[in-house]
């Protein structure tokens, strides 16, 4: 009973080694491999080949390889057409065999640059793999097709040993004696699976240490039909005379069986298929082997392109690997005997400085070979570009093969071409001391030209375009500008010189935009207005200047031909009254100043403005008249002219002279028989009264009345005062 329940509990065992076995090796394929830290790596290799490295990537990442530029390392960020969406990955191709390179990653929400540091954790290096003959690949190829077979054949034999260790209790009576015994010249340790990197790490192992026949020879093995397996996952230990040959654990025939054949079936009862790569050794009829699916199974890391091995086999030190003897080698996979390849064009200039060459294959090179180029005939590099240079010096570019592989065929470092001649380039002459400011105008600037150098306006950190001649004009009013200098060069046999410090300078402000107010150009005024003038200059209006602001100052003004005056200070204002009618012109002169570290200085230039205007006079009424005696001339009611000047001429009849003169009513001196009014601004009169000059006349009353209505007047008065004095006695007396 014991025995029995023994045996049901070593099957439950065996199952759940399987099932346990199975789980982990699905779990196994899904973790991302660790750095050396332990933490999950943030850049996956999906795949290595000899020139290509195809990553995995996130779709919230961009991918970049670092690769060196010019001496500069940057970083080289995928393009979108390397992306693989459907399959999740990034290929970086047109790389070298053998060759480890650094890759990175960034979120694509950063921005993307050359020169972007990145944190450690974001970057990983991969190798490519080495190159391979083509005997080499076709045999991997073949061994990685028997391998899956076998893996096929072995999960088949696993369920059926399974089915039929659960019925057969007897059978597990030997798998608990078999338990008990091991081998004193060797032990046969199976450890589980760890990772997928471990793995990978023994598998390169054990291809290091296996001979070509061992891993690629299949010999026949046939066992007697009375072996039984006897447990899914019980260890066999094998007897003492019993010796470990290779990697994978050998399952060994009774006494008179033979291999076939290197190439011939396998036959095994009720579908086990045990290996083995040693035939020659015999197992004796005692011993039987207990299980297809036993510990000592073969290892499946037997074909290198195995990637996830189950279980690892320790070889005893006392028993060591067969090789391949001379006799088995195949001559197809010998390496073929290196070649020198011919020599290719001379090289093309593509670039020279002082201190660096870049050259390029010729047109039409082969371009199924790697070349590499020399500037001494000795050291040669892959980079076509060489620095550190000595300036002024001759050298000479060569380019040959690179030994390697290319197709099938082996070449050595080829036959180097013909030599291009290169002369670096003189080094840049030295900066120059800054210009000196010679003149400046509203529009134009000019620094003092010294033979042998050249210049230029210095804008946004760059010369604009160079020029010998020390003048620039067309610029903008009252704008700074930079102006530089540097030596002449010839670009063919020199570098470009280097630059002075800038002369920094202000345009003058524009005169433009002056004015004189207060009067109206061309307009028409009656005589007699009067006016202020007012005068402004641009600029004027800065009060907090600085060195190299310049403004236009009103100096002085002029009225007419004859009226002047200077302005010493602000206001700038001047009135007047005009008279006479007529056309006026007023002139205003201003004078640049430009602000220095004393304060406002003349320049010396200058400029003026003119404006002009009419006066016309008004209307008045003249009147003229004369008594008896005489006559005025002109004379009665007339309309005078404002500002003019009108002559009155006086002439007495035959026996009368000119008495008295009156103007505007009041009596006047008058010199002779003529009266002028000057430059009139109002209404004017003129009374002329005449005396006769032999007496007979009573002498005027200063006016013009007659004497006989004088004594008209007296006699009238008189009888009415004789008739008012009758009518009173009259009453009188008849009283």
């Amino acid at each position: 009973m014991k025995k029995k329940a023994r045996c049901i509990l070593s099957v439950f065992m065996a199952v759940l080694m399987v099932f346990s076995c199975t789980l982990a090796t699905a779990f196994a394929g899904e973790v991302p491999p660790e750095d050396e830290d332990g933490e999950m790596a943030a850049i996956v290799l999906a795949e290595a080949f000899e020139d290509q490295i195809v990553l995995e990537a996130d779709e919230d990442y961009a991918y970049a390889i670092q690769i060196t530029q010019d001496q500069d390392t940057i970083w080289h960020w995928a393009e979108k057409s390397q992306y693989d969406g459907d399959k999740g990955t990034v290929v970086f191709d047109g790389l070298k065999a053998g060759t480890e390179y650094i890759f990175a990653r960034c979120l694509k929400s950063e921005e993307l640059s050359e020169t972007i540091e990145i944190d450690e954790k974001e970057t990983a290096v991969f190798r490519t793999k080495d190159v391979e003959d083509d005997t080499s690949a076709a045999d991997t190829q073949t061994e990685t097709s028997e391998t899956e077979s076998k893996e096929t054949e072995q999960t088949e034999t696993k369920e059926s040993e399974t089915k039929e260790s659960e019925t057969k209790e007897t059978e597990s009576k030997e798998t608990e004696e078999s338990e008990t015994k091991a081998p004193d010249n060797g032990e046969i340790v199976t450890k589980e699976r760890e990772s997928k990197e471990s793995d990978r790490t023994k598998i390169q192992k054990s291809k290091d240490q296996v001979p070509v026949n061992a891993l690629t020879t299949k010999p026949e093995t046939k066992t007697p039909e009375s072996v039984q397996p006897q447990s899914v996952e019980s260890e066999t230990k094998t007897p003492e005379s019993i010796q470990p040959q290779s990697v994978e654990p050998e399952t060994k025939t009774p006494e008179g069986v033979q291999p076939e054949s290197a190439e011939s079936e396998t036959k095994t009862p009720e579908s086990v298929q045990p290996q083995s790569v040693e035939p020659e050794t015999k197992t004796p009829e005692s011993v039987q082997p207990e299980s297809a699916k036993s510990e000592t199974k073969q290892p499946e890391y037997e074909n290198e392109t195995k990637s996830e091995p189950e279980t690892e086999t320790q070889i005893p030190e006392t028993q060591p690997l067969e090789t391949e003897s001379p006799e088995t080698k195949n001559p197809e996979t010998e390496a073929p005997k290196p070649i020198e390849a011919k020599a290719p064009g001379a090289p093309v200039l593509v670039s020279v400085t002082d201190t660096q060459i870049s050259a390029g294959l010729a047109e039409g090179t082969d371009g199924s070979f790697c070349y590499e180029f020399s500037i001494n005939g000795k050291d040669y590099q892959d980079s076509p570009t060489f620095s550190s240079l000595s300036p002024d010096t001759d050298y000479i570019v060569t380019a040959r093969v690179k030994a390697g592989t290319y197709g099938d065929q082996v070449y050595d470092s080829g036959k180097p071409s013909q030599g291009l001649s290169v002369h670096t380039l003189k080094s840049a002459a030295p900066a120059p001391a800054a210009p000196q400011l010679s003149e400046r105008t509203e529009n134009s600037l000019t620094v003092v030209a010294v033979s042998g150098q050249e210049y230029a306006l210095w804008t946004d950190g760059k010369a604009g375009a160079w020029q010998t001649g020390g003048q620039f004009a067309g610029l903008n009013t009252n704008t700074t500008y930079a102006v530089v200098t540097r030596m002449a060069y010839d670009p063919a046999i020199a570098m470009e010189s280097q630059v002075s410090a800038p002369l920094n300078v202000k345009t003058f402000i524009a005169f433009e935009g002056s004015a004189i107010g207060g009067v109206t150009a061309d307009a028409t005024y009656e005589a007699g207005t009067s006016f202020t003038i007012t005068a402004s200059g641009t600029g004027m209006a800065n009060g907090s200047p600085s060195v190299g602001d310049s403004r236009w100052r009103p100096q002085g003004w002029q009225w007419g031909s004859g009226s002047q005056g200077t302005w010493s200070e602000a206001p700038f204002e001047k009135s007047f009254t005009v008279i006479e009618a007529g056309k006026y012109t007023i002139n205003v002169t201003f004078g640049l100043e430009t602000y220095t570290d004393k304060g406002w200085e003349a320049v010396g230039a200058q400029n003026m403005l003119t404006t002009s205007f009419n006066v016309i006079a008004k209307e008045f009424t003249m009147k003229a008249t004369a008594a008896k005696g005489g006559t005025v001339t002109p004379s009665g009611t007339m309309k005078i002219t404002q500002g003019k000047d009108y002559t009155f001429t006086m002439t007495a009849d035959k026996n009368y002279k000119i008495s008295k003169v009156y103007i505007d009513g009041k009596e006047a001196a008058v010199q002779g028989n003529q009266y002028t009014f000057t430059k009139v601004n109002g209404d004017h009169s003129i009374y002329v009264v005449f005396e006769r000059t032999d007496g007979i006349d009573t002498p005027k009353t200063g006016d013009d009345t007659p004497v006989w209505a004088l004594w008209t007047v007296i006699g009238i008065s008189l009888l009415a005062i004789i008739v008012v004095a009758a009518i009173r006695v009259k009453k009188s007396l008849k009283k």
